[in-house]
């Protein structure tokens, strides 16, 4: 897992870019990248998809350890074009909310205290919330959330976001690092010492934040990358009209896993001019079609404080 934070500095912060680039005047400091420093953190390493526990130490230690306004966390074969992240943060500080959460983001439910350390339940896909209405996932999802059906006892449906970029805002950081429940989920996890291990990373920590944000009310901001459009899975040639190289709306390009491939995605993004897609935000229930399951035994779903926002396709 490849961490990145934005943060506040004394110092002259250099800051180079593509000529091109429509780079506004920052709202916050400039991107400080800490490349040269290993931050060692309360998690195994040995475990099999330890990358979960790895992820929640980051967030923790990030709250306990970094001052900043924004946190990033990306996979380790993923490569995220900064100058074009600024733009974004610029974009989402424009909207005048807080508790931002970004990403490419797909739907799940999950069970609390469930008996297994893996709670997420119900269906599954890629078709994560979008402007078209509810999708596949989403239908599915909230019918299995119904008295009768298997996640009857499941909060949710929620988006999480795909662990190949996220980011939070410092108050939703916050929220999630000191929430009892994160506390609680890290503390039970960690001291599992036989199989099995809790394992699904991203959808874990969409959970913890969803839970959170029931618990105190939060005003989540959801942002939701497009996935291919705005985050490219693989680069790839193939087809020649239509090869997943990055271009004008890319800000991240995932399985990057040469140094040949970052130097092809790299000169992509140079030699683009990024089109900073707007941030488009809709009516949660009747555009998302996010319009069930709001009640829980664990609380109620404040979703008329959420904003429910989508990078223009």
């Amino acid at each position: 897992t490849r961490t990145t934070r934005t943060t506040r500095t004394r110092t002259r912060t250099t800051h180079t870019t593509h000529a091109s680039l429509p780079m506004p005047p920052p709202p916050f400091t400039l991107l400080a990248i800490n490349t040269a420093t290993t931050a060692t953190m309360q998690a195994r390493d040995y475990l099999p998809h330890a990358v979960a526990e790895k992820s929640l130490a980051w967030w923790l230690y990030a709250n306990a350890r970094l001052d900043a306004e924004w946190y990033i966390k990306t996979d380790d074969d993923s490569l995220a074009h900064l100058p074009r992240l600024e733009v974004d943060l610029a974009l989402m500080s424009k909207l005048g909310r807080s508790h931002y959460y970004y990403g490419v983001m797909t739907w799940r439910s999950w069970t609390p205290l469930h008996t297994e350390p893996n709670g997420a339940c119900g269906g599954r896909g890629d078709d994560g919330p979008t402007r078209r209405g509810a999708s596949r996932t989403l239908r599915q999802l909230m019918a299995e959330r119904q008295p009768q059906g298997r996640c009857a006892n499941a909060i949710g449906p929620f988006p999480f976001a795909d662990g190949s970029l996220q980011a939070l805002s410092a108050d939703l950081l916050r929220a999630l690092a000191r929430s009892p429940i994160t506390v609680n989920f890290s503390r039970a996890h960690l001291a599992r010492t036989v199989e099995p291990f809790w394992t699904h990373e991203d959808a874990g920590i969409g959970y913890l934040l969803f839970h959170t944000a029931i618990v105190q009310e939060l005003p989540l901001t959801f942002v939701v990358l497009s996935s291919w459009r705005h985050n490219k899975f693989w680069i790839n040639w193939f087809p020649p009209e239509r090869p997943s190289l990055p271009d004008g709306h890319v800000v991240n390009t995932h399985k990057v896993v040469t140094p040949m491939m970052a130097q092809i995605a790299l000169d992509a993004y140079e030699n683009t001019t990024y089109k900073a897609d707007p941030i488009e935000c809709v009516d949660c229930k009747a555009t998302w079609g996010w319009s069930c399951c709001h009640d829980s035994p664990y609380g109620r779903v404040p979703i008329e404080k959420f904003a429910c926002c989508n990078k223009a396709l």
